[in-house]
């Protein structure tokens, strides 16, 4: 009983060349006849040695260190008939690549009864066992179990071989890029302001994207700083997980709703839009300067001014600024006015959309004439608007008239005069001041004179227009008359002029006697 090695062939490695394992792998068992033993000889257990004995060889080139696999065979030293043994294939990946296709044959001993085979084989070829591997690992085994007996006391000769396939194997990285943008944009700005816009570009994906250009067409009514009406980014190469922040600011021509939309794209197809809204808003001022049509002189005089807010913005750091008429004095103001050398300004913080504020100036002037006002509003971001306002100041009509007589009583036969006075008491001048006396029967008249002359007709003297008596003036006249006979008797005199509406008059009465 031995083993049967000889020569092993010279072969090269081509992956799919069936190489044998005959030469090197075939072993003689002899098998005893049960009538020669005393015992039946059972088959070694399959440990460390396996109690068989193995025969291997290297594919290609029959040395393991420079091929791809390594293909043993185990058989028991010796076997009876029809004593059922078990012998053993182990084929193993020498190399750090896979191995597919991967065909173990086995040639099955003329005279041997097949049993069992563990794992299940196809036929092939000439009674051959095939196993087939779809794949053998780096470094991996497969086991192959034959179990059966000698059915003849000859010895069982087989061979075995393999035969496998070899991948040149290759990766290759696929990516996949992703583009997100995303806009913020103030929910409000005021039209004087700046609309600064921040977009955010993001590659959340798996691979850098190329060419990131970000564009968008501003909607009507919003410009760029230059003028334009679309914009450009070019944010070039955005690497995975890589994110890029763009800053944009923009004027906008009037108050109104904008809505922003941009794209942005990358090589690929690649492509992400977002839009944001914004409220330009702006303040819109109204003044309203409100005066008396008439006052008097050395009666103060007070304006009121009003402003409202009719835009959709805050009107902030609003002021309003008056200057006190010409010919007039300063007397005082509300809301926290501010006066200085004739001027008077108003600091009035914010004055929301829709709101109003109402401030007082008051002055007075000693003179008469036509007093105008004039205040001016500003405030950040609103254009600048003026109200006036004007004033006739006139005097106050007031004229006294006087009548005495200048000696009473009087005896008959002799003559007395009356004076007659006219002051104006008021603040404007009295203009065609006209004076007239009646006489009673006991009178007689002897002459008159004064500011302007006088006239007798019957019994009335009438004395010419004065054209104008100035505030606090005086203008007199005289009347001299003869007493003709007793009683109580009236000398009455009656004032007209532009400021009087009917006559003043005034009776002086005096005793004549006998």
């Amino acid at each position: 009983m031995g083993i049967c090695r000889t020569s092993q062939p010279t072969m090269l490695w081509f992956p799919g060349i069936l190489v044998p394992l005959c030469l090197a792998a075939c072993q003689s068992q002899p098998v005893v006849h049960p009538t020669e033993q005393s015992k039946p000889v059972a088959s070694s257990p399959d440990k460390a040695s396996g109690g068989l004995n193995w025969v291997g060889l290297a594919y290609p080139t029959g040395d393991k260190s420079s091929s791809a696999v390594w293909l043993e065979k185990g058989v028991p030293s010796g076997v009876a008939v029809n004593q059922p043994f078990v012998y053993r294939l182990r084929v193993t990946n020498l190399t750090d690549a896979t191995l597919t296709d991967v065909i173990v044959s086995d040639q099955l001993p003329k005279h041997f009864k097949l049993s069992t085979v563990t794992p299940d084989y196809r036929s092939g070829d000439d009674g051959r066992a095939e196993w087939v591997f779809a794949s053998l690992g780096a470094g991996q085994s497969k086991v192959i179990e034959v179990k059966g007996a000698a059915t003849e006391p000859v010895s069982l000769q087989g061979c075995c071989s393999v035969a496998y396939n070899t991948l040149l194997c290759t990766t290759i990285p696929v990516v996949q890029p992703k583009l997100i943008l995303a806009k913020s944009a103030p929910a409000k700005v005021l039209m004087c302001d700046a609309v600064t816009v921040r977009f955010v570009i993001t590659n959340p994906g798996s691979g850098a994207a190329h060419n990131v250009v970000m564009r968008g067409q501003l909607p009507e009514g919003l410009v760029t700083s230059d003028m334009k009406t679309t914009y450009v980014a070019r944010v070039g190469t955005l690497s995975a997980g890589q994110e890029r922040i763009v800053n944009a600011t923009f004027k906008a021509l009037y108050s109104g709703k904008y809505e922003l939309k941009s794209v942005v794209t990358a090589d690929g197809g690649l492509q992400s839009e977002a839009s944001a809204t914004t409220f330009v808003t702006e303040p819109v001022l109204k003044l309203v300067q409100e005066c008396p049509e008439k006052a008097f002189i050395g009666r103060t005089v007070c304006s009121r001014i009003t402003i409202s807010n009719t835009g959709t913005g805050a009107a902030r750091d609003l002021t309003l600024a008056s200057t006190v008429p010409a010919g007039s004095t300063f007397v005082s103001t509300s809301g926290q006015g501010q006066h200085d050398l004739g001027q008077v300004a108003w600091q009035l913080g914010t004055l929301a959309p829709g709101a109003s504020r109402s401030v007082e100036l008051c002055y007075q002037s000693s003179t008469a004439g036509t007093l105008r006002i004039t205040t001016t509003a500003k405030a950040h971001c609103a254009k600048t608007v003026d109200s006036s306002c004007q004033t006739a100041v006139t005097g106050i009509p007031a004229i006294l008239l006087e009548v005495v007589d200048v000696n009473d009583p009087i005896q008959v036969g002799d003559s007395t005069t009356y004076a007659i006075t006219v002051t104006n008491q008021g603040s404007s001048p009295a203009t065609n001041i006209k004076v007239t006396c009646t006489l009673e029967d006991a009178m007689q008249y002897v002459s008159s004179s004064g500011a302007t002359p006088g006239s007798i007709d019957g019994n009335t003297i009438t004395f010419s227009q004065l054209a104008s008596l100035a505030p606090k003036a005086r203008a007199s006249w005289k009347v001299n008359v003869k007493a003709v006979s007793t009683g109580d008797v009236r000398f009455m005199a009656a004032m007209i002029s532009d400021q009087l509406k009917r006559p003043v008059q005034e009776t002086e009465a005096t005793n004549y006697y006998e």
